[in-house]
């Protein structure tokens, strides 16, 4: 229903530019459509015998092309591409420059230090083989510093609770010292 919308649509924007025909039968004005079926019939008939108008009527699918509603003019196609590429044109633009950048780029990619890469990696491998073994070893010595840092806290607790409860012990025997003595 959609396509026959649109050719209707087509129809009466070319009645409007044109106009309606005045009927030869009377005061009634016929449409463009009737117009052009009479047209077409009176021309077959016409045509008959003569060459060039056959090769004219021939081209008249071109007409069919324009009654399709799909179709799209040519000025509009071009219309359609010329925003599509003014739409794109910067983004277009900078992908040339990167690949201008890319191909100036392409010697050092191309360098042999790169190109040894592969024969590199086992020693890589290597590396870092020694690296986490380096890290699983001070991650060990750090947890044996952080216990033997606990112990000789509870170790400096336990000896100044000592202290203080020797402290208190001999200032009880002073006191009980100097109350013998008087």
């Amino acid at each position: 229903m959609d396509a026959l919308d649109l050719i209707e649509q087509r129809i009466n924007k070319l009645e409007n530019v044109v106009g309606n025909i005045k009927s030869n039968s009377g005061n009634n004005e016929d449409t463009i459509c009737d117009a052009l079926s009479n047209v077409g019939s009176l021309l077959t008939t016409v045509a008959s015998g003569h060459e060039k108008l056959d090769e004219m009527l021939k081209r008249s699918s071109e007409l069919d092309n324009y009654m399709d509603p799909n179709f799209i003019d040519n000025h509009q196609l071009l219309d359609i591409k010329k925003s599509y590429i003014m739409t794109v044109g910067d983004e277009i633009l900078s992908n040339v420059e990167s690949y201008k950048e890319i191909e100036k780029l392409a010697p050092v990619l191309d360098s042999p230090n790169l190109r040894n890469i592969p024969d590199i990696t086992d020693n890589l491998t290597a590396l870092r083989k020694d690296i986490m073994e380096q890290k699983q070893s001070s991650e060990f010595i750090e947890e044996s510093l952080i216990l033997a840092m606990q112990r000789y806290s509870e170790i400096q607790k336990n000896l100044m609770e000592s202290l203080i409860k020797m402290n208190l012990r001999i200032d009880d025997l002073e006191s009980k010292v100097k109350s013998v003595k008087k």
